[in-house]
């Protein structure tokens, strides 16, 4: 039957069973069926130590603490001659008592008495020797610094624990109770009234509820209601409050040297965590209330090393451990067994081996799967720095592999516990909790990666084998995940790479929820980080580990993904094909760069699989026709995975991507925006390597990839100023890209700018207007090339001709010595007959003149097929086309660009390259960007494009006389048609330098009375300006520093009257605004202007011409 509040079993119905209590079939805590062992399960421990030591007879010498009996009973055999006294003293209600009822009645008055340790002494039991021993020894450790009474733990008020909850978030409960117990002191007599001046009170504050905020997760989907916090709540703060005051007791009997004291304070407080109460609590705060009850533990295992190692006693290590283990309390027994086990090992008296095993065993009777882990845990916590290693590493790893495979059991157990509906949202709470108690079952690995001893042998031989054995045959999803994902974090990258096969093939036998990418992606990323720490060291690889990351691992990771799909079957959907193939795609970019063909490969397997995926026709459909690609339309999650992926390759690659079979492929299962995200992930990847297409086909692919990038709104009306950034920075890139296309053939690079136009064409409003002025100035180099190839050609040309002058001379002269040599030689033959020898001489010349004409033919032949087809007229049509399609959304950025193509074929007509034909090319240039300016409205527009045209035309040198003259003529119309006359005076005076062009660079023209013309009339506009408002007389004093420089400069028709009269016209009109608001930077012009004629009539070069002006 259950006994007490523990919910612990000590026999059948009929009492104890010889001299043995066994674990009943009802459970051993909390009271849940199927916690505890069989009911042929024995207590090992319980068995061993009563039949050598206790032979028991009565019952009631086993009875549990229930506040009227001496923990003394249960941790050390009375004599016999006590049995008959102890079975009389005892109270009948717990000998004759029925179960957990009556021992809940018997607790519930008890809890009525005080509860003080002096109930505990005055029951008339004897002690033992080995508690009499201890009580008597003067203990000299850290816990005796002081002979002083301490005052009891100070209660709780309900401000004090309000105050605690709120401040829980901060350190840990190890530090608050450290800070509790430095500022104890004696209580206030209104709080706890002191009943003896030698006995400490206990604290009888009622604990109230406290809003711990670390109690529950705020914000989940799953959060307990607020009753049920407040439920949480106040039974954590209730079992906290216990465990301190049980701590502190527990810590006084230590100063005191109490041995039974301090192990029934010590079983009380570990006992909480088997309470019915806390069985209540959720993990998360029984997680918090463990963490509390063994912060003290430590100081225990330190007290039981300082009594065995005390000479006045006359017990070992090893009677300590047996004596803890007399507690009835299962959880508290093996609680005190694991730290005096733990103590048992420092002391050497027992092999860790044997310790271990016995700790092992004796845990296994704890079956609730939450106290079973915690209990597990400390187990696993106690005895980490104890474990053997070295030669006797398999004692250590055997250790922790069994309970390791104990605790996954118990973990995944907590998901089927009684007590809960199996609705959605209760089952996702238990997988909440179950979540947060994971690292419970991970320290075991992290234990077994910290064993020196453990080599990759033994990891690939047995630890791995078993480990993953219990990962596959527990079937939990979570469980599989974590453990896997643990197993990869812990153990050494060395021990992947040899154990590589065998962890890969236990991926497809997981269940289908667990994210085989994320393991797979997790263990890809260590390898690669692995392998790039190997390059970075650059040393010998002895072991050859470069060698077997670059040729075996992605063929098994590759294997591995292919027996996934084969595994999942139609299960597997699109989005995680394409996760898994990105990862893999990863790890071939991170480890083996440049490797095309595996990308290829990963690219092809998720092209197929869409198309499988698309085309599997349902169950009753027949005879379906197949599926084109244009019409396969993925979900959202699919296609933002296959964008992740497209945009993988492109950051290591950049334009090699165009090489790969099936990337275009890929890109047409994306939206519009998702393409133009790629398309502009591939031009910053085009624009960091500085890369450009080699070919026309590449170019052409490239150009359908950055086909969504090209096609931009109409206008730029409405748009987000950050689409308005994007914009203009997609802009930037296609310019940048044009810029790139070059190539050593001429002819090659005009075809790919032809082809790059024909697709930006594509785009409309300001896109346009922005990609193609990239277009035609490289058009613009293109001319300078074929122009630098003329030059050297007409070098070429030139050195020709010289050398065949000289070579026609050279032989006109042999020709009048073979004449003379002729005639000299028809006189020695009348006196000499001609001989063979000199026939044949006479003919050898004759016959290599031909080889050399043949030679000179072939050479001729060769140099016309090598010279290039492509000539400047070609290319200055095609400008001249590019600059008409932009120039109908933007006339000024026409206008600009056709008079930089005037300017620039103008020069070359110069050089004398084509003449006649780039002066016609000029003409015509500059006649289109007269025309557009018809079509600009806006005055302040004009009035740049007036500006613009006046420097292209002082420019030329090519153009006629006749036709420079229409041009001069027709913008000085255009100067004069302005809106405002004080831009018409402003302008008509720019234009009087298109008839008085001087200096270098300039046009030479020259019409000095059409210049004065000019004067005089901006002139009449500066007067009427004038008239209209004073802050036009700087009109005026432009004009005067105008006809300073033309009488500078010696225009005849310009002399001093001129200027001396403008002066004079000046100085009027600042007499009559002397009253007036007058510009001061008009004036300071003003003087400036007169301070230059002064210098000029005292410098020796211009003194005399200046000398007339009156100032």
């Amino acid at each position: 039957n259950s006994m007490g509040n523990n919910g612990e079993n000590y026999g059948s119905n009929q009492g104890f069973s010889g001299h043995q209590f066994a674990v009943g079939n009802s459970g051993v805590m909390g009271g849940n069926p199927g916690d505890g062992m069989a009911s042929s399960g024995l207590d090992n421990a319980a068995i061993r130590r009563n039949s050598s030591t206790t032979p028991y007879s009565n019952p009631s010498q086993v009875m549990p603490n229930s506040g009227g009996g001496s923990i003394t009973q249960y941790y050390s055999p009375p004599p016999s001659h006590v049995h008959q006294q102890t079975a009389t003293t005892a109270s009948p209600q717990v000998i004759q008592g029925n179960g957990y009822q009556q021992q809940q009645a018997m607790y519930q008055t008890m809890q009525q008495q005080n509860p003080s340790s002096q109930q505990h002494q005055n029951i008339p039991m004897r002690q033992p020797i080995l508690t009499q021993q201890a009580n008597q020894a003067s203990v000299s450790n850290r816990y005796n610094q002081s002979q002083i009474q301490k005052p009891p733990y100070p209660p709780y008020t309900q401000n004090e624990t309000s105050n605690q909850a709120a401040d829980s978030g901060g350190g840990s409960y190890a530090a608050r109770s450290a800070q509790a117990y430095a500022s104890m002191g004696s209580p206030p007599s209104t709080t706890v009234p002191p009943t003896s001046s030698t006995t400490p009170a206990i604290p009888t504050a009622q604990a109230t509820p406290s809003m711990n905020p670390q109690v529950s997760i705020k914000g989940s989907k799953y959060d307990d209601a607020p009753s049920v916090q407040a439920q949480q709540n106040r039974i954590l703060t209730d079992c906290t409050r216990k465990v301190q005051e049980h701590a502190y007791y527990m810590k006084q009997a230590m100063d005191k040297g109490e041995l039974a004291t301090v192990l029934d304070r010590a079983s009380q407080m570990v006992g909480e965590l088997g309470d019915m109460s806390s069985g209540n609590l959720t993990p998360k705060n029984y997680y918090e209330l463990y963490m509390r009850a063994l912060d003290d533990m430590p100081n225990l295992e330190d007290y039981f090393l300082s009594l065995a190692g005390n000479q006045t006693i006359s017990y070992t290590m090893k009677n300590i451990y047996e004596h803890v283990q007399y507690c009835p309390r299962v959880l508290s027994r093996l609680y005190l067994q694991i730290s005096a086990g733990s103590a048992l090992i420092r002391s050497k008296e027992e092999t860790a081996q044997w310790v271990l095993t016995d700790l092992i065993d004796a845990v296994k009777c704890v079956q609730n799967p939450l106290r079973g882990l915690f209990l597990r845990h400390f187990l696993l916590q106690a005895t980490r720095d104890k474990l053997p290693d070295g030669d006797a590493v398999k004692d250590a790893y055997e250790f922790v592999l069994a309970n390791f495979i104990e605790m996954n059991k118990l973990w995944v157990r907590i998901q089927h516990l009684p007590g809960d509906g199996k609705t959605k949202d209760q089952r996702k709470k238990r997988e909440r909790e179950r979540n947060e108690l994971r690292i419970l079952v991970g320290t075991n690995l992290v234990r077994l990666s910290q064993l020196e001893g453990v080599t990759s042998k033994i990891y690939g031989d047995v630890i791995l084998p078993k480990i993953l054995e219990q990962i596959t045959v527990c079937g939990d999803p979570l469980a599989q995940a974590y453990l896997i994902d643990c197993i990869i974090q812990v153990f050494p990258d060395e021990y992947h790479i040899e154990t590589l096969p065998i962890l890969l093939a236990v991926c497809p036998k997981l269940r289908d929820k667990v994210n085989i990418r994320t393991i797979m992606q997790s263990l890809m990323d260590r390898l690669a980080n692995f392998y790039a720490e190997e390059e970075l060291l650059d040393e010998k690889d002895a072991n050859e580990v470069k060698k077997t990351v670059a040729q075996e691992s992605f063929p098994l990771f590759e294997d591995c993904v292919q027996q996934v799909y084969h595994a999942r079957g139609p299960k597997l959907v699109s989005k995680e094909v394409i996760r898994l193939q990105t990862a893999l795609l990863n790890f071939s970019l991170k480890c083996f760069p440049g490797n095309m063909d595996q990308v290829s490969n990963c690219l092809g397997v998720c092209l197929e699989f869409i198309r499988q995926a698309a085309t599997s026709p349902a169950p009753d459909a027949l005879n379906l026709p197949p599926v084109s690609d244009d019409s396969i339309n993925l979900d959202e999650a699919s296609v933002s995975e296959l964008q992740k992926m497209l945009s993988v390759p492109l950051d290591s690659l950049a334009l090699k991507v165009l090489q790969l079979n099936h990337y275009s492929a890929l890109l047409k299962f994306l939206p519009l925006d998702s393409r133009r995200d790629v398309g502009m992930t591939m031009l910053r990847a085009i624009d960091a390597s500085g890369d450009a297409p080699t070919d026309l086909k590449e170019l052409k692919e490239l150009f359908n990839i950055l086909q969504p990038v090209i096609q931009g709104p109409d206008n730029t009306d409405g748009l987000s100023e950050t689409r308005l950034e994007k914009m203009e920075e997609e802009n930037n890139l296609v310019s940048k890209l044009i810029y790139l296309l070059e190539s050593n053939d001429i002819e090659m690079a005009f075809e790919m700018l032809t082809i790059a136009r024909s697709h930006l064409r594509q785009a409309s409003g300001p896109r346009l207007q922005s990609t193609l002025v990239p277009v035609v100035f490289a058009a613009f180099r293109i001319v300078r090339q074929l122009y630098a190839e003329s030059q050297i050609e007409t070098k070429d040309e030139q050195l020709e001709k010289k050398s065949d002058l000289e070579d026609s001379a050279k032989s006109e002269e042999e020709q009048t010595d073979k004449a003379a040599e002729d005639l000299a030689t028809e006189k020695d033959e009348e006196e000499n007959p001609p001989t063979e020898a000199s026939d044949d001489d006479k003919k050898t010349p004759d016959a290599s003149e031909p080889e050399k004409s043949v030679e000179a033919d072939i050479d001729s032949d060769t140099k016309v097929e090598s010279k290039s087809s492509l000539s400047t007229r070609d290319v200055f049509l095609f400008i001249q086309s590019t600059i008409a399609m932009l120039s109908s959304g933007s006339p000024e950025l026409g206008l600009k660009l056709y008079s930089i193509a005037a300017l620039s074929s103008d020069s070359m007509a110069e050089a004398g390259s084509s003449g006649d034909f780039l002066t016609q090319a000029t003409h015509e240039l500059l006649t289109q960007s007269f025309a557009l300016y018809d079509d600009i409205d806006d005055y302040l527009t004009q009035q740049r494009c007036i500006i613009n045209m006046v420097g292209t035309l002082l420019a030329t040198k090519s153009i006629a006389k006749e036709q420079f003259e229409k041009f001069t003529t027709k913008l000085t119309q255009f100067a004069a048609k302005l809106m405002r006359k004080q831009d018409q005076c402003r302008m008509v005076l720019l234009c009087s330098h298109l008839f008085y062009a001087v200096g270098k660079g300039m046009s030479g023209y020259k019409n000095p009375k059409r210049t004065l013309e000019c004067l005089q009339r901006s002139l009449k506009l500066a007067d009427a300006s004038a008239m209209s408002s004073s802050s036009n007389f700087t009109l005026f004093v432009d004009l005067l520093e105008q006809y300073v420089y033309f009488f500078e400069e010696e225009n005849p028709v310009i002399t001093n009257a001129y200027v001396s009269g403008l002066i004079a016209l000046i100085g009027e009109h600042l007499d009559s605004l002397i009253d007036s608001h007058v510009s001061v930077e008009g004036q300071a012009h003003f003087n400036e202007v007169l301070d230059y004629i002064r210098r000029k009539k005292k410098a020796d070069d211009t003194a005399e011409r200046f000398a007339q002006i009156k100032i």
